[in-house]
């Protein structure tokens, strides 16, 4: 979001300010690192996959769901981290800690970037604060992102030495009383720091607002923007009201009224208040209105200097001190001694460097190194966690040991700002590229270096911004880091990009690697392969595999003979085996799945049988693979479609006749459009009403039926498997029923794998992207009759951001139904009118598809009277070369 100023116009600003964790301390006001905990760490995690639970242990492999059941078991020492997510549901704290050992409940993030990019937020329900603290001391909140639709933030009540921290905080609109602000101390509560916190009240509530009966509160370095009141002081003595900036906001910006003897009103910006007459939304009011107000109980003993006080409408009064109207500050100073150094100018609080889309100050802002530092409950940090420091080209007019602090909750730092881009000087892994780095914003000084870090453990540094080369030796998903140093320190810049391998796929000739019966690719061992247990296939260099450059290869994998029920996992030998699954089968079954399968640095892939029992004999045949030199990319069709169905004749000629016992049936050009030779079809193969048990073969026309298979099938059986189909020379695919009874035949185009594309194929650690069974991607329950769910593919770990396609398994189990799984991109909004997976009630069966998305993910919807639990596993992308 950008925020700009036209001449002679009103911007509203919003913006959130989650800065680094700092607790205060309110003797010294001097910031230090959150304490650490001397019992421990309690977790807080209700994102999906988490196992959270209340009734748990609080540690980060068994986190709590909510915040109120970790805050509930807390001490004194304890530190509650909370995850980034949303909660629902108010929190009350009233467990105390010590001076020595705090409890701190803190959102996860080190950083104002690092929240903002994932908050942890609350939303309360209506009425009630999003935090209470209450009879408590020694808390601090700190980092979190709080909403009360009808009611205020946070509550402290009856509580001492309470730190709130960096909230980003939404109060109650429409109708509130004034008694409704964002940050509420009440009762007989001291000793309070509200710091670095940015709020946005309601209408006719105020920001921060102290009640009668606290006393020694610490008010320093918030935004208080968007409407209502900034900050109200109702009888509070030893209020310190420091280096706040409240802007824009209705009626009143900073007031003691009451008997708040003894505060301090100092550094504090206070810009463009609106009343009702000017701004209808804000409240009517028949008080006087003011940037800054002492009352006259409020005046003895008080402070008021170095503020900027900036009131463009007329109708606003600058100052109220002691119920006499002030217009500047001059005036003020002649008629009571306060605001000796205190503006009455713009404050140029519109700039946004080095935080581009959130306010800033302007470089020529009066606000700049003019504060006075040693007022009480100054920071070294600003609203953003920002240091305080001293602009080389403004003159130092402030007061205090470090003259060079500026006023109001922004620091305006060196605005050195950079950019990296980079462009591609090949395709293909090893793959070089070009790292442009350049200065988006000029700092105080020249640039003296460069160093840009290329994501994958190595940086180069140089004292030119341009044309940084780098070759990455394999592929993935890169964030690159150009960072530029100047006499002042250092800014950053990041892009993140993404190399594809020479991951072309490459057909081979159909060859069986792999046969446990027979002992091929087993070293002659005929053993089935045992529950539990892995075998390690040799890909580099095997048949027509070459011996270096394979990045994943395409099988055809087959169990058979099982006498337990297992699934079966690939993934690159050597690595972590991976919780996804290709094969699921029972006792006795024939089981078919196309499988692409990373390769490992050592050539081989590692097949897991995870069997609970006995053992299942595993059949590899090899369609193609994924390497070096030039090859075939995939053109994703988008919305997938029926090219073969010999029940109604599509792709037959209109012919209804299945295909006959140990019988070949041509696809054709002519009949299916446009096949051309030297591609390979990526298919959802089905067969349906088999008069026999048997299995299909689909291989290029003009060459002999291969000893491989693609589809077995049992008689009566309804079953779909995934197939990389060459064209033959002559624009012609072959499906061979080698059954001895007939077969009718489905066959669903997913893509096209052609010369002329430029989608490539990067290989990822597989990741399970949707289980219904426990929460993951989706709501944790089955998929209804009739209903769909989405696969969301956005942020998940190990997917570029211009994916745009993938390969996935689906899975289906616990159906209470027979039926099938339509899989199709999310952005339809019809189905295509093609089928993944046909299932009967109670089995677990799985299939692979490739499934284009564009970012947008697929959706599954279940073709049946009765529900299902869905499965997806990914295993690698397609994305522009």
């Amino acid at each position: 979001m950008n925020f700009s100023r036209a001449a002679g116009g009103r911007v509203r600003k919003r913006y959130v300010a989650a800065t680094t964790a700092m607790l205060v301390s309110v003797g010294s006001m001097t910031p230090t690192m959150a304490h650490a905990a001397s019992t421990g760490t309690i977790y807080v995690n209700n994102a999906s996959g988490a196992n959270c639970s209340d009734s748990g242990s609080g540690t980060e492999a068994a986190p709590f769901c909510t915040i109120q059941a970790a805050v509930d078991v807390a001490a004194a020492g304890d530190t509650v981290l909370v995850e980034p997510g949303y909660y629902n549901g108010a929190v009350s704290i009233s467990e105390s800690g010590t001076s020595a050992e705090p409890i701190t409940i803190q959102a996860q993030g080190t950083s104002w970037a690092q929240r903002q990019a994932q908050p942890a937020e609350v939303n309360a329900a209506t009425g009630k604060p999003a935090f209470t603290i209450s009879g408590a001391s020694y808390v601090s909140l700190v980092g979190f992102q709080a909403e009360a639709t009808a009611g205020t933030v946070a509550l402290i009540e009856n509580s001492s030495h309470v730190t709130v921290d960096s909230l980003y905080g939404h109060g109650g609109s429409g109708g509130l009383p004034v008694g409704s602000p964002t940050i509420d101390i009440a009762g007989t509560s001291s000793y309070v720091t509200v710091s670095r916190n940015n709020l946005s009240p309601g209408y006719d509530s105020s920001g921060i607002q102290v009640e009668s009966g606290s006393s020694n509160d610490t008010i320093t370095t918030n935004y208080v923007g968007n409407f209502g009141s900034g900050i109200v002081v109702n009888g509070a003595p030893g209020t310190a009201i420091t280096s706040n900036t409240v802007d824009g906001d209705c009626t009143q910006g900073i007031a003691l009224t009451g008997a708040s003897t003894g505060s301090t009103i100092e550094n504090n910006i206070v810009d463009s208040l609106e009343t009702n007459s000017i701004n209808s939304s804000c409240p009517s009011t028949t008080a006087a209105a003011a940037g800054i107000e002492v009352d006259s109980a409020a005046t003895s003993g008080t402070k008021l200097d170095y503020n900027i006080d900036y009131q463009q409408f007329d109708t606003i009064a600058t100052y109220l001190w002691a119920g006499t109207s002030y217009q500047d500050a001059a005036s003020l100073d002649a008629a009571t001694g306060q605001g000796a150094h205190d503006l009455n100018v713009d404050p140029q609080e519109y700039g946004s460097d080095p935080h581009p889309g959130w306010p800033g100050l302007l470089p020529t802002s009066p606000a700049i190194d003019s504060a006075d530092s040693s007022a009480p409950g100054e920071l070294s940090t600003d609203v953003y966690g920002d240091a305080r420091v001293d602009d080389p080209n403004v003159s130092n007019t402030g007061a205090g040991s470090a003259t060079y602090h500026d006023r109001g909750a922004i620091e305006y730092v060196d605005p050195l700002a950079v950019g990296v881009s980079m462009n591609y000087q090949t395709a293909t892994a090893p793959a070089t590229v070009s790292a442009d780095a350049s200065v988006t914003t000029p700092g105080w000084s020249n640039v003296t270096s460069w160093t840009v870090d290329f994501g994958d453990g190595t940086s180069t540094t140089t004292s030119t911004s341009s044309d940084v080369p780098h070759t990455y030796t394999s592929p993935g998903t890169y964030t690159v880091t150009a960072t530029a140093t100047d006499s002042y320190g250092a800014m950053s810049g990041t892009t993140t990009e993404w190399v594809l391998s020479s991951s072309v796929y490459h057909p081979v000739a159909l060859t069986r690697l792999l046969d446990t019966r027979s002992g091929t690719g087993t070293n002659g061992v005929k053993a089935p392969l045992k529950a539990n247990s892995s075998l390690a296939l040799q890909i580099d260099g095997n048949g027509p595999i070459p011996a270096a450059g394979v990045t994943a290869v395409a099988l055809n994998v087959t169990v058979t003979n099982g006498t337990g029920a297992g699934f079966i996992s690939a993934y690159a030998d050597g690595t972590t085996r991976p919780i996804t699954s290709n094969i699921n089968f029972a006792p006795g079954q024939t089981l078919p799945a196309q499988i692409i399968a990373p390769v490992g640095a050592d050539g081989k892939i590692e097949l897991y049988n995870g069997g609970t029992s006995g053992g299942t004999d595993v059949i590899a045949d090899v369609a193609g693979y994924y390497g070096t030199g030039a090859g075939l990319g995939l053109d994703p069709e988008g919305s997938p479609s029926r090219l073969l169905d010999t029940r109604t004749g599509t792709g037959t000629g209109g012919v209804k006749v299945p295909v006959p016992a140990k019988s070949s049936l041509k696809l054709t050009s002519a009949n299916a459009g446009g096949l051309t030779p030297g591609d390979t079809l990526v298919l959802n193969v089905t067969v349906t009403n088999s008069k026999s048990n048997g299995f299909l073969t689909v291989y290029p026309d003009g060459s002999s039926v291969p000893n491989t298979s693609n589809l077995n099938f049992a008689s009566g059986q309804t079953i779909a498997n995934q197939v990389f189909a060459q064209v033959g020379s002559d624009g012609s695919v072959d499906f061979y029923n080698a059954g001895t009874g007939s077969v009718d035949v489905v066959a669903d185009l997913l893509g096209v794998l052609t010369t002329s594309s430029g989608l490539g194929y990067v290989p990822i650690t597989p990741v399970r992207m949707l289980d219904t069974r426990d929460g993951t991607g989706a709501a944790k329950a089955p998929v209804g009759a009739n209903a769909s769910v989405d696969v969301t593919m956005a942020g998940v770990a190990g997917l570029p951001k211009n994916l745009q396609a993938m390969a996935a398994n689906v899975t289906v189990t616990q159906s209470t139904k027979n039926g099938d799984i339509e899989a199709y991109p999310n952005y339809l909004t019809t189905p295509p009118g093609v089928s993944t997976l046909n299932f009967a009630a109670g089995q677990t069966i799985a299939n692979s598809t490739t499934m284009t998305g564009e970012n947008n993910g697929m959706k599954l919807l279940n073709q049946s009277s009765g529900s299902s639990e869905l499965i997806v596993d990914v295993f690698g992308y397609y994305s522009f070369t």
